[in-house]
């Protein structure tokens, strides 16, 4: 991949800097082509993925991808007081779902089952959607239902397969098709 042949100086700089850190934190890289069960379990689609692994849970790295950014944010995360930030996608059930979707101009909605693979994929993608557009101003939100807890909201929206996504203007509902990765779903939103 010529993206991580580039970025491979500065992860070596990554990895000097915080084996020299008090106390040392390890940094690895893992082949996900050879290991590709192990980049299916943390979802890699893209190559460099960054993962910051707190007590064996995966948090998602996606900010610049330099010496400065990578070290400030794996010390933030590695001190003991952090927790993950909320996550901005609106969990619906029976008894909020009318007033949410009905409150709101656009509203996108994932129905998902948690065993689903194709949901566990979207997963990380729609969280990044949601966390940009709930920035904007006036916000946009994104929610999810699970469909398999759910299944009066799963039956009234013909919900068959998962995920089915519902995009949701003053509360009526129309099929979203569109991509379903953060940038794809960020921008078919707002325009």
């Amino acid at each position: 991949c010529g993206h991580c042949k580039q970025f491979a100086p500065e992860y070596e700089k990554i990895a000097k800097t915080l084996k020299e850190n008090d106390p040392p934190i390890p940094v690895a890289k893992i082949d996900a082509t050879a290991a590709t069960s192990l980049a299916s379990r943390f979802d890699v689609s893209g190559y460099p993925t960054i993962k910051v692994l707190k007590k064996g849970q995966p948090v998602d790295y996606d900010g610049a991808r330099t010496e400065d950014a990578i070290v400030a944010k794996i010390k933030e995360i590695s001190d003991p007081n952090w927790t993950p930030p909320p996550e901005a996608t609106l969990v619906l059930t029976q008894d909020n779902f009318d007033e949410v979707v009905n409150g709101a101009d656009i509203i996108l909605v994932e129905f998902y089952a948690p065993w689903c693979g194709h949901c566990k994929r979207l997963a990380p993608e729609y969280e990044k959607a949601a966390q940009e557009l709930s920035k904007r101003t006036p916000a946009i939100h994104l929610a999810k239902v699970d469909a398999t807890a759910e299944t009066e909201l799963a039956k009234k929206f013909d919900v068959t397969g998962y995920p089915t996504l519902k995009i949701f203007r003053k509360g009526k509902p129309y099929d979203y098709n569109g991509p379903r990765e953060k940038y794809g779903i960020t921008t078919s939103l707002i325009f």
